[in-house]
Parts: structure tokens; C-alpha cells; sequence
């Protein structure tokens, strides 16, 4: 793949469509633990989120809004047979040139979300994984996705939901020793830091989506109690530390060239933690959503759906003066 920016371009229309050929847990887990390393709670995290993406077979041309680095394209299309058609978008020249290094794209775009260089109808499905609840505004994000779907084509998306404080394990503790308030500021922190200002319901999500003729068909929760506490506790020990002196930070500096084979096969951590993906999520800690452009119904059969948002607000914000005060 090459880096493209500016011009419009007219995605190949081929019939591809990802069967749904992930091999076992312990080998989607090992991919991530690779791709991840030594960074072990964001592995988790990815692996939870790429088999919600294997599970749809999304079909071609797909878009990976936000692609990074390509890692997470490469981490949920591993484990196939038949590669699919993936083109990435972002906005950070040097994570594209990663991306375009890497493999996993057939083409990646430097181009804003909300004005996409690709003809109008041209994909069969749009991924945003972790991307949505980065952006203030979604209205013209949305749009311009529903423009460039063509009919009864897929958006897939991976968002905190209306309780994702629960998962986080220093705010449990908090709360189990009867201190609301240092548990509210320790939310409000984790939310300021990563700039997550959507986390809301199914409720909220189908408006908002229907809005621009997406139609919400499931809505499910992911993680579970368990595997949320895992990765909080993995994810904020690697991160805690002054500044850039991080244990993440110090282990990348001291092993750069100890970087796992991503065709490694399952070790015992990667063994331990594959049980975890299987776990039914936990009502609001984040949702997995799955949107079908023009078309009302929702699919037939079993929907595991998560309830309605916790809070009857649009959108529950970040409190920038209490995540000030707290740093």
C-alpha cells in the first residue's frame, strides 16, 4: 500500500466478504500479545474488539477509520484465509507510513473523517474502532460515512459506554472503600487524559445514527466483569509513572529489537488470557455496534442487547475543571 491524499478516489468494488474463519481465542490472543508487546492490557483490549469485527464478516471494500498504525487490520484479519480489500484513513502522516509499511492495507488516505476523499457508495463496510468518542462533533463524521456506504452496507464501532468507570479497577477499589469522591476524580482523569467525550447508550447511539439513515441492528456489551478488571489493572500499572518514566516506557527503551513474531503461536500468557474474550460483557462498559445504512429492521434472531443509557443526557462529558485540579 501507498499513502494517498487530496484527490478523490474510487474504491475497487470487488465481491470479497470476510467469512468468518478466526481461528481459536488463544491464537487471536497470541496475534495480539505480538502485535502489542510488551503492552499487555491494550492487548486485551484490541483482541476483545477484533473478534466483535470477525464475527460481523464484514464485507469489502472496507475503510479502517483511524487505521493508526495498521496494527488493529492486521491483528482482526490474521487469523483469515481470504484477505479482504481494507483501505485506512488517519490523519497522522507518520502513523500512515507505519500502515503503509506494515501490510494488512491495500491503500492508506491522509484524510479527515469528515471529508473523505472516496466516491459516494463505494464501500461495504466502514470500521471506527475507538474513534468515535475522540470527536466532539460526529454529526459530519457520520455523514460523510453514510455517503460513502453504499446500501445496506456495514458501520462497525467500538465506544465506551454509559458505566465504562465500572471497569476501571483503581476506581472499584475507590468505591469499595467508601471514597466516591477520589474514585469521580480518578474517572474524570482517565477521561480528560484520553479525550473520550461520547459515552453513552444504545438509546442514544440509534438517534444518533439514524440521524443519517445509519440504522442501529445490535448493540453489544464487551468485557466482562473479570476480563475489564484484567485489563484496568495491566493497562494503568504499565502507565503509571511521572511523565514519560513509565514502566511501558522503560521496557520499550530496554528491549526496542524483543518485539514478538506476529506469527508466534499461543505461550502461556496468551493461554491464560483467551478464556477472557469469551466472557458475556458487562452491561456499559463499552459497547460494540453494528449499523446498517437504509434499511429499518434489525436483523432477525437473538440480539444481545445492552439497556438504555444510565443517564438521560446526549453525551456525558468530561469534567475539565476537576480533571485540571486532580493533575
Amino acid at each position: 500500500g501507498g499513502v494517498m491524499s487530496g484527490a478523490t478516489s474510487t474504491v475497487p468494488m470487488d465481491s470479497s466478504a470476510v467469512m468468518g474463519e478466526a481461528r481459536s481465542d488463544r491464537e487471536l490472543m497470541a496475534r495480539a500479545l505480538a502485535l502489542c508487546w510488551p503492552d499487555v492490557g491494550l492487548a486485551l483490549h484490541r483482541a476483545l474488539e477484533a473478534r466483535q469485527i470477525v464475527i460481523e464478516a464484514p464485507a469489502s471494500p472496507i475503510l479502517d477509520l483511524g487505521c493508526s498504525d495498521g496494527r488493529f487490520a492486521r491483528l482482526w484479519t490474521g487469523g483469515l484465509s481470504r484477505r479482504p480489500t481494507i483501505l485506512g484513513c488517519d490523519l497522522w502522516p507518520t502513523e500512515l507510513r507505519r500502515a503503509a509499511a506494515g501490510g494488512g492495507l491495500r491503500l492508506v488516505l491522509r484524510a479527515d473523517a469528515r471529508r473523505l476523499p472516496l466516491a459516494p457508495e463505494s464501500l461495504g463496510t466502514v470500521i471506527a474502532n475507538s474513534v468515535l468518542a475522540h470527536v466532539p462533533d460526529l454529526d459530519q463524521l457520520l455523514a460523510e460515512t453514510s455517503r460513502a456506504l453504499r446500501p445496506g452496507g456495514h458501520f462497525l464501532a467500538a465506544v465506551p459506554g454509559p458505566a465504562f468507570e465500572d471497569q476501571l479497577v483503581w476506581v472499584r477499589v475507590c468505591r469499595s472503600l467508601g471514597l466516591p469522591w477520589l474514585a469521580r476524580r480518578i474517572g474524570d482523569r482517565y477521561h480528560f487524559r484520553w479525550q473520550q467525550w461520547h459515552r453513552d447508550g444504545e438509546a442514544v447511539w440509534a438517534r444518533r445514527l439514524a440521524a443519517h439513515d445509519l440504522a442501529l441492528v445490535e448493540a453489544r456489551s464487551y468485557p466482562g466483569s473479570v476480563t475489564g478488571l484484567v485489563w484496568s489493572l495491566a493497562f494503568s500499572l504499565l502507565r503509571f509513572g511521572p511523565g514519560r518514566f513509565t514502566p511501558l516506557n522503560i521496557l520499550l527503551r530496554l528491549f526496542p529489537g524483543k518485539a514478538r513474531t506476529e506469527r508466534s503461536r499461543p505461550d502461556l500468557l496468551a493461554r491464560t488470557l483467551a478464556p477472557l474474550l469469551a466472557e458475556p460483557g458487562t452491561h456499559g462498559g463499552s459497547l460494540f455496534l453494528v449499523a446498517r445504512k437504509g434499511e429499518a429492521a434489525p436483523r432477525t434472531g437473538p440480539i444481545a442487547r445492552s439497556k438504555p443509557p444510565r443517564l438521560p443526557r446526549e453525551s456525558r462529558r468530561p469534567n475539565v475543571a476537576r480533571a485540571l485540579a486532580w493533575l
